[in-house]
């Protein structure tokens, strides 16, 4: 497989608009879903707390696959933004959502943007979702534009 060693600006704004598009649609639903809720209408916080993690860990697979292509002597072996979202993504899809070791990178709670350890459970909420997306677009311009 062919690897990237850059990316074009356009390229990454692009998809930085994608994903804050994507939790902003989000930010909406739940603004609104607590509104109803607030009014007594209709009991939505359970299902919101159902709903946030699996939409929001999903962001994190969405990051990685992104920039799926890059070069992996570039991207290093530390615990930064682009390695925590392929550790994420292999634990979400691989290790039932539970944050792994990843062999050659080794997770560490005082780098990791939402602040995991290795064996908790991957619960993103917006604050880790919108952190860890700033992080991963602030490496791939200074790495990779």
């Amino acid at each position: 497989m062919v690897s990237r060693n850059s990316y074009a600006q356009d390229y990454v704004e692009h998809c930085r608009a994608n994903i804050g598009t994507q939790v902003g649609a989000y930010r909406d639903l739940i603004a609104a879903a607590e509104a109803v809720d607030a009014s007594g209408k209709t009991p939505l916080s359970s299902a919101i707390g159902k709903f946030e993690p699996l939409f929001l860990n999903n962001t994190a697979i969405i990051l990685d696959a992104l920039f799926c292509r890059r070069s992996r002597t570039m991207e290093g072996r530390d615990g930064k933004p682009l390695n925590e979202v392929k550790v994420l993504r292999i634990s979400l899809m691989l290790h039932d959502g539970r944050l792994c070791a990843d062999r050659p990178i080794r997770p560490s709670a005082t780098v990791s943007v939402p602040k995991l350890q290795v064996g908790d459970e991957i619960r993103l909420d917006e604050s880790d979702s919108r952190a860890l997306a700033a992080a991963l677009f602030a490496e791939i311009e200074a790495e990779y534009v």
